[in-house]
């Protein structure tokens, strides 16, 4: 999962994917904390908790082992500040960050409750109780928390960010979310992610032309960031510029020659110019990229039978309903083409098939 990824939207229908597994959850409480660890003030040495000199340079150590991605020695860190002073709040959250970059979430969350029993008005402390929370869905529970967070701390614009996402996304009050991103951008007015974030919520508003500013924003400050030109192009997408989307999907497969959903993307795009041979190109190296995935079959099939290849239609749809065998569209398909084959009692099962599962 992204840092942005506590909600995966599902592009085009506003859906929120929130059964993540436990690893998916872990993997992003870990990236979303990574990316905070060097923007929130953590560090012992900068607390008013009066701590040992010893406890608080574990702390210090545990937080360097967390940035440089060591979450293990983290953890063993500061359980031995733990050890040393077991009232250490700050410690306690060390320890229980450290668990949910491992995936351990909810052991996480014990120990960030501890921190924030010994330490109750650190307002770090309630904003990555929020992340474990949302991690593990408990959306209440962590809006309840960034709140809290932003009390206590105004500044902290990863709580606005974090409450905004969950108000527009879960909530679905979009004129609060965006409060909270304004919020999150006045504090911090340079952060890519923030801005972008915002552009996303115009999008869904269908406020095109401000999203769009947003994004061009977002790419000034991150240039190398593929994902930006990746949602820019879908802003184009919609609004039927397909010059301006092959130019950002392209560059978004510049900069990541190995990531799947550029070549769909561009796959797709191709379609809407009715370039049906290099669409069928670049579901092949998506194929290339992820082989087991019987969605690009289909979609690939689907091309060559408008390229009229269908012998290598039906191989596709083959593959795919063979990893797939209750996806009445899948069948519907291959019948249409087998009957291009002259195939008229295989195309007979197919249809059989397809209205069988609900097509």
């Amino acid at each position: 999962m992204t840092s942005q990824c506590i909600l995966e939207l599902i592009r085009g229908s506003g859906q929120v994917t929130v059964h993540l597994d436990q690893q998916d959850r872990g993997e992003m409480f870990s990236s979303v904390v990574r990316l905070t660890l060097s923007v929130l003030v953590l560090s012992c040495a900068s607390t008013a908790f009066a701590i040992s000199a010893e406890v608080q340079a574990l702390c210090n150590r545990g937080e360097e082992e967390m940035l440089d991605g060591n979450d293990q020695a983290a953890f063993s860190t500061f359980q031995e500040a733990i050890e040393i002073n077991p009232t250490d709040g700050l410690a306690y959250s060390g320890r229980g960050r450290a668990l949910g970059m491992q995936g351990l979430l909810e052991p996480g969350l014990l120990d960030m409750n501890k921190a924030i029993e010994l330490n109750p008005d650190n307002a770090d402390f309630y904003y990555y109780r929020g992340l474990l929370e949302e991690a593990l869905g408990d959306y209440a529970e962590a809006l309840q928390d960034y709140n809290t967070a932003i009390e206590l701390n105004s500044n902290l614009a990863d709580a606005y960010l974090h409450r905004g996402l969950i108000q527009q996304w879960v909530i679905g009050n979009y004129d609060a979310a965006m409060e909270s991103f304004n919020s999150a951008v006045d504090i911090t007015p340079n952060n890519p992610e923030y801005i972008s974030t915002r552009g996303k919520l115009y999008h869904r508003t269908g406020e095109n032309d401000l999203a769009l500013q947003e994004f061009n924003t977002a790419i000034q400050l991150a240039p190398d960031d593929f994902l930006l030109y990746e949602y820019r192009y879908f802003i184009y997408g919609d609004l039927q510029d397909y010059s301006s989307a092959m130019n950002d999907i392209c560059h978004t497969i510049q900069l990541a020659p190995d990531y799947g959903d550029g070549y769909i993307n561009r796959a797709w795009l191709y379609l809407q110019t009715e370039d049906f041979e290099l669409s069928a190109l670049d579901y092949t190296k998506a194929i290339e990229l992820d082989p087991g995935n019987p969605e690009l079959h289909f979609f690939r099939g689907n091309v060559y039978a408008q390229l009229e290849n269908y012998e290598d239609a039906v191989a596709d749809y083959d593959i795919a309903i063979a990893q797939v065998d209750n996806h009445g569209p899948l069948y519907y398909r291959r019948a249409l083409v087998r009957e291009k084959l002259g195939d008229s009692a295989g195309a007979r099962e197919d249809y059989e098939a397809a209205e069988h599962y609900g097509y």
